[in-house]
């Protein structure tokens, strides 16, 4: 499992065991936190970017809502726009 380090079957029989038992756990618990954090990262930029593109989606709208567009032309500045932005941050 993810939080023991064994069954309890082998143990140490010596201080210079128990020390290096010591460091290998807790290398392991930083090396697990590292990927965790890297993971939760990638996972936080990639909601920040769809934000920022539903944020200038939103200004679109309201521009072109004030602008009283035909409708055809209202979808193709929208889809324009829509493949501009997610191309440029991604």
């Amino acid at each position: 499992t993810m939080s023991t380090v064994g069954y309890g079957d082998i143990l140490p029989s010596s201080d210079k065991e128990r020390g290096y038992n010591i460091v290998a756990m807790v290398f392991g618990a930083a090396f697990y936190s590292y990927i965790i954090a890297s993971i939760s990262s990638l996972v936080q930029q990639k909601d920040a970017k769809k934000a920022m593109i539903y944020e200038k989606m939103e200004a679109v709208n309201a521009w072109v809502s004030h602008h009283d567009l035909d409708p055809h032309l209202r979808r193709r500045v929208r889809t324009s726009l829509r493949l501009v932005y997610e191309t440029r941050t991604t």
